[in-house]
């Protein structure tokens, strides 16, 4: 299920973000763009966190205040974090340590259905679960 009706949402990652403020990956900047321009992305608290604590000037400070105020902020719901907590546990107990905020992330896809862009190759493991 979609948050609303329209296009499919699109979770973007801290990776794609980046990619996209720093013009490192053109084919996800434009997926980045497109994205945005027709209203599908969305953008999870612990993103904008994770950008916040990657930025490397005032001026890209801003740019990631006036993101959060533009994009919608994905819905967390009450329980992404254990659902997080238990995948993260699953994937441990399968040999694969997959950081907490990741987890988070792929919980906040399960739940709203939709699309991650990401450059992160950790999501490969985390979709095989």
């Amino acid at each position: 299920m979609s948050l609303e009706a329209g296009p499919l949402k699109v979770l973007v990652d801290t990776s794609a973000w980046l990619a996209f403020f720093r013009h490192e990956d053109r084919k996800t900047a434009l997926a980045v763009r497109q994205a945005v321009a027709d209203g599908s992305a969305i953008v999870p608290k612990i993103v904008l966190a994770e950008l916040v604590q990657a930025a490397k000037s005032d001026r890209e400070l801003a740019v990631i205040a006036d993101l959060a105020r533009s994009i919608p902020i994905a819905d967390e719901g009450e329980t992404t974090w254990s659902e997080a907590a238990a995948l993260a546990h699953r994937l441990k107990r399968r040999g694969k340590t997959i950081p907490l905020a990741d987890c988070y992330i792929a919980a906040l896809v399960r739940r709203h259905d939709c699309r991650l862009l990401t450059l992160d190759p950790r999501f490969k493991d985390i979709a095989a679960d």
